[in-house]
């Protein structure tokens, strides 16, 4: 008799935690750019607005 397989019940969690990890980089990322922008005395929404229009632009 074959026992069938069964997943762990943390299984979705671990979907959901690779979905979101990108996600978690690209804010930190972002953050790391907006703060060097900010230390050059650039405000913080010119640097989302660089990150944005080199996004589209690529």
């Amino acid at each position: 008799m074959d026992r069938m397989v069964q997943t762990p019940v943390s299984m979705p969690f671990f979907f959901l935690l690779l979905l979101l990890l990108p996600l978690l980089f690209g804010i930190i990322f972002i953050n790391i750019i907006s703060i060097s922008f900010a230390k050059l005395g650039f405000p913080t929404s010119f640097a989302f607005i660089l990150l944005f229009g080199s996004l589209i632009g690529s």
